[in-house]
């Protein structure tokens, strides 16, 4: 049997690597830490939830987020919208409630009108139009320390710019979980569910 060759874009990539289990953590709170820019954001499910993140892993991630958006960052974060009998227990809406509040722009995935792609698994980082993660990362306690996960970061304008287009379209696609924050008003911070009284 013959394969015919495929077409596909090729990108030009630097610095690339494989970041195992709990590397991904590391590399991606190295890198919001650093972001100048923007910071975009697809993730299929990110569990916050006290009961669900004992090493308060994940809220590192969520903090260095709304840290980036202080700084004035373009930082938006398209999630999965995930069906519940209790949707005030959706994962994905419990973090969204405790970003949106920092000014993170967040919104949950909605499929454009007719499409048959009616899930969005993705799940990829782009920091400052030039850095990327894709992989099997979740943002949970599992993929953070449970689980075997492999993503690849790497650092190319031309593939960050691929994904940031898939990321706009999702974008414009996706609803509101919680109102837009203002833009250039200083964004009141709620208490920290979490935190002990």
């Amino acid at each position: 049997m013959t394969m015919e060759p495929l077409d596909l874009p090729v990108f030009a990539a630097e610095d690339a690597v494989v970041l195992h289990d709990r590397d991904y953590l590391l590399w991606l709170l190295h890198r919001l830490r650093g972001a100048r820019k923007r910071v975009l954001v697809v993730q299929f499910i990110a569990d916050l939830r006290p009961d669900a993140d004992p090493h308060r892993e994940v809220r590192a991630v969520a903090t260095a987020l709304a840290h980036a958006a202080d700084r004035r960052l373009d930082v938006r974060m398209v999630l999965s919208h995930f069906v519940s009998d209790r949707a005030a227990l959706e994962p994905n809406r419990v973090f969204a409630r405790w970003l949106a509040p920092r000014g993170v722009g967040l919104r949950l995935y909605g499929p454009r009108e007719g499409s048959a792609r009616k899930d969005m698994h993705s799940k990829f980082v782009l920091i400052d139009d030039l850095w990327v993660a894709l992989g099997s990362h979740n943002w949970t306690v599992g993929a953070f320390g449970a689980n075997h996960e492999q993503s690849v970061a790497l650092r190319s304008i031309d593939v960050a710019a691929r994904l940031r287009s898939t990321f706009e379209g999702l974008w414009a696609t996706a609803q509101a979980p919680l109102p837009e924050p203002p833009s250039a008003a200083p964004v009141a911070r709620p208490a920290d569910p979490g935190a002990p009284a």
